[in-house]
Parts: structure tokens; sequence; C-alpha cells
């Protein structure tokens, strides 16, 4: 027997609930775990409060060289 395993990515907002229902009954029909994966909605909402720092664009990353 093998283990079924969903993994759902989720902001946890509204929108996400009425998939939670779906991947529930998914899983209740196969047997299968479901694993929530929490994503960020904005890449400036970084936990553990480091300051948020855009990638450099190209010319930024050229210039030193």
């Amino acid at each position: 027997m093998t283990d079924r395993h969903i993994v759902v990515p989720t902001d946890l907002s509204e929108g996400s609930a009425a998939s939670f229902a779906r991947v529930g009954a998914l899983a209740a029909d196969l047997g299968a775990h479901v694993t929530l994966l929490y994503v960020l909605q904005e890449p400036m909402a970084v936990p553990y409060g480091y300051p948020y720092v855009p990638e450099p664009t190209l010319a930024e990353r050229t210039e030193y060289l």
C-alpha cells in the first residue's frame, strides 16, 4: 500500500477556502493526507523582521564586472 499525499499551496485567503473543500473531498475519496503549504502573497511580506531588498537589475549586477 502506498501513502497518498496532496500538497496544496495556499495564502490562507478567502479565495483559497473553496479549494480546501474540494481538496478535502478528493483526499477523502482517495484516502490521502493533505498538507497545506503556506505561501506569501507579497514578496515584501518577508517574515522574521528582515527588510525587503529587491533583486538587483541586470545592469546593476554587471556594473561591477
